[in-house]
């Protein structure tokens, strides 16, 4: 039945709740992704592993609660091999926990509206909240980002985000260190600053160069 049948409108994307934890009382029976894969996590195991703490789920959502977004965090245990490129291995252990983003999904009525990318960044945020944290003894020890790419059409979309894969035999399995997640982040607030001062302003301050 589609969402039309079932008198849920698709809303725009910009009426959609920022991501938040899933619950019980959301509704997943409109959600379809063109990913048979995508779906079948949602409908069939997302809440399941939220609850036991298998992964940690955030949706969006509209008011009423219909999903039309997600994705899903949780730790996972790869090869060295895998986490890193040759020179940056160094003396680290045969096999490593990263922070893994498992699933991602968007329904396929909104797609080509940067709902995924959105997603994508608000994911790049939580990590970095959960890994930098500045007290050591609250930080999840995870040197890496990992996503598990559902399949290899994803592979470019992912590598816009510099996210590679670091051997040839796991082509779906890409890796950032968590360092440069954390330079992006620094390099926009830094940028979200400069934009305030010309808003306060009212013109861009001179740079070397310009």
């Amino acid at each position: 039945m589609s969402s039309e049948q079932k008198g849920i409108a698709v809303p725009a994307v910009e009426e959609l709740l920022a991501p938040a934890l899933l619950t019980a009382e959301h509704d997943l029976s409109v959600f379809h992704c063109s990913r048979a894969s995508i779906n079948a996590f949602l409908v069939e195991r997302a809440l399941n592993n939220h609850l036991r703490r298998i992964s940690t789920v955030y949706v969006t959502s509209d008011r009423e609660g219909v999903v039309w977004g997600y994705y899903a965090l949780s730790m996972q245990k790869i090869g060295r091999k895998e986490a890193f490129s040759r020179k940056d291995r160094g003396d680290t252990p045969t096999e490593i926990s990263l922070i893994a983003l498992g699933k991602l999904g968007v329904d396929e009525r909104l797609e080509g509206n940067n709902l995924g990318e959105d997603l994508l960044r608000d994911a790049f945020e939580r990590v970095l909240d959960l890994t930098s944290n500045g007290d050591p003894a609250r930080r999840l020890p995870s040197p890496a980002m990992l996503i598990q790419a559902a399949d290899e059409g994803l592979i470019e979309y992912y590598r816009r985000f510099n996210f590679l894969a670091r051997n040839a035999e796991a082509p779906l399995m890409l890796t950032r260190p968590i360092q440069e997640l954390e330079n992006d982040r620094v390099a926009a607030k830094a940028l979200e600053a400069v934009d305030e001062i010309v808003a306060l302003k009212g013109a861009r301050p001179v740079v070397n160069g310009d």
